[in-house]
């Protein structure tokens, strides 16, 4: 009867820990749920010609403090900005003027160039905060959009702009053989730059 009884209790204790390695499992186990919705805000027609795609890389140091620079007043983040950046001519205001009895193309307005979309992503590194001074949501978006800021500024110093006027007057050498191979000829006319006032 004893054996019976030991038995017994081996088989209540043995159940009794897998059950609770079972629960400290079920406890330790990592889930994530991710739900998403597209919502179509605008659908529009553009016309845009890229011309140079460019890929930058750079390091964004973000430091914020609430009145002293202190450790526990201060939080800070280094962050790796990945982009690709599209430069090229936005066609939309460009007139385009087809003389049939002629057989010419005037075009009013050859615009200049211009960045027409940055894609980036961020890589956090070393996020530090204070004790009193947290990151927020607002502060990520903030960093997001100062992120943007310095891509369009460096696109700019290297010289894509530069780099895509350049390469105006062979995409007006193209138009032209295509157009003269239809028995058209093309004219652009050059608008004067508007003056800036102060």
């Amino acid at each position: 009867m004893r054996k019976y009884f030991v038995i017994f209790l081996i088989s209540i204790v043995a159940i009794l820990l897998a059950y609770l390695y079972g629960i400290r499992q079920s406890f330790t186990n990592k889930t994530s749920t991710v739900n998403a919705s597209v919502v179509i805000e605008e659908i529009r027609k553009v016309n845009k010609l890229v011309s140079i795609e460019a890929e930058l890389s750079e390091l964004y140091s973000y430091k914020d403090y609430l009145n002293w620079d202190v450790s526990f007043l201060r939080k800070k983040a280094l962050v790796r900005i990945n982009a690709k950046v599209l430069a090229g001519f936005n066609l939309e205001n460009m007139g385009i003027y087809i003389d049939s009895i002629n057989h010419q193309v005037i075009i009013s307005h050859f615009p200049d160039a211009e960045i027409l979309s940055i894609d980036h992503d961020l890589d956090y590194y070393d996020i530090t905060e204070g004790t009193f001074n947290s990151f927020s949501a607002d502060d990520y978006n903030q960093i997001n959009k100062k992120a943007k800021e310095i891509i369009r500024e460096k696109a700019i110093e290297s010289g894509v702009l530069n780099r895509v006027n350049e390469r105006k007057k062979d995409i007006e050498n193209m138009l032209k053989g295509i157009l003269s191979a239809m028995g058209y000829s093309l004219e652009i006319k050059r608008m004067p730059t508007p003056s800036v006032r102060n």
